[in-house]
């Protein structure tokens, strides 16, 4: 008898996620949505005018039970479906980055990426402030630049004069 075989999939069924298509539902790709149910999804795409979600599991469905209705952010909100705040989406950014980080250090997995802060100069510029500009001077040299009273360190007694 001959080994029997699966049957072929037709392919990958494709998910529109560009602005334009999902401009109804006032959402983003991979945006979180909060359920009715209370459970949050991320935002897959739209197929035939409807949005579906990706499920925690993996699980790829319709938002609602009836797709073929809900065709605009009204309609989802009558069901329970809202997005949820910014907040939301920068704590998952800040988790998926704590998780790659811990990744890296206990498996070796690639560093995530770092986010580049560039800070304003401030109204001193390049040169910095008067304390930064005498700190400097004193890692260039040191011992010539004798520290005036604003710069003393807390809790440093001024040198005992000679009686």
């Amino acid at each position: 008898m001959p080994k029997k075989k699966g049957k072929k999939g037709k392919g990958k069924v494709e998910y529109l996620t560009t602005p334009e298509a999902l401009a109804p539902f006032d959402m983003k790709a991979n945006d979180i949505v909060a359920t009715p149910l209370g459970v949050e999804c991320t935002v897959h795409g739209v197929m035939n005018g409807s949005l579906y979600l990706k499920w925690p599991g993996g699980i790829i469905s319709a938002a609602t039970p009836a797709p073929q209705v809900t065709k605009s952010k009204v309609e989802l909100e009558t069901y329970g479906y809202h997005k949820r705040p910014q907040s939301a989406h920068i704590q998952r950014s800040i988790d998926d980055r704590e998780d790659a980080l811990y990744a890296h250090r206990r498996y070796g997995a690639p560093r995530p990426k770092s986010a580049a802060l560039r800070l304003p100069l401030g109204p001193h510029g390049v040169n910095g402030t008067e304390r930064f500009a005498a700190y400097k001077a004193e890692v260039a040299n040191p011992g010539s630049f004798a520290m005036s009273s604003g710069t003393q360190g807390k809790g440093k007694k001024p040198p005992a004069k000679k009686k």
